[in-house]
């Protein structure tokens, strides 16, 4: 009778620890709450962002006029080599040459700089507008109580906007399974972020 009860208490006890650590996973699992936001979807219908967009395209239109007048002066010069050659001896004629060479070269250089002009002004001035959307994503996920936050791109790659806190980092663990060594500032660094 000993042995029943003993072993009715020890398998109360194993239950008792089992749906306790039950019921701790399950307080674990209600505390991730995990959303998305289509930031594309956001800019593209963003009245800021359009007219970003419109003063891009006027700043781009602005560099292609200075390279159509580079052109211009560039067909002037040649027309005019071309009509002058007969008269010009040959140090006129190579310096001639040499100018409208350096002129063609220069034009070559400006348009091939022009996109990367452009979309450095463009990245510069959509940094402020990232800034705007964060704040609100960081509010609103608060306000709803989620837990992370990841951004949905057509391409499907997720990227984390908000982690309410880093305990779901595992940056640290996953380098030392690969073995890579870090130094202390280096894990207190990561632990950090």
């Amino acid at each position: 009778m000993k042995k029943i009860k003993i072993g009715i208490v020890a398998i109360s006890l194993f239950f008792g620890i089992n749906y306790a650590q039950a019921q701790d996973a399950t307080a674990e699992v209600n505390k991730l709450k995990i959303a998305y936001v289509s930031v594309e979807t956001v800019l593209y219908k963003w009245n800021k962002v359009a007219t970003l967009m419109s003063e891009m395209k006027v700043y781009q239109q602005q560099l292609l006029k200075e390279v159509d007048a580079l052109q211009q002066e560039y067909n002037t010069k040649a027309a005019e080599f071309q009509r002058d050659a007969p008269t010009l001896n040959e140090t006129e004629q190579q310096a001639r040459i040499i100018d409208i060479k350096s002129l063609g070269d220069r034009i070559q250089l400006y348009s091939s700089n022009i996109e990367p002009k452009v979309n450095q002004r463009t990245n510069e001035k959509l940094q402020p507008l990232f800034g705007e959307i964060s704040v609100i994503v960081n509010e609103i996920a608060k306000e709803k109580n989620y837990s992370h936050v990841f951004n949905q791109t057509s391409n499907g790659n997720s990227i984390l906007l908000y982690a309410r806190d880093e305990s779901g980092n595992l940056t640290v663990d996953v380098m030392k399974k690969l073995g890579i060594e870090l130094s202390e500032e280096e894990l207190n660094q990561l632990q950090q972020k």
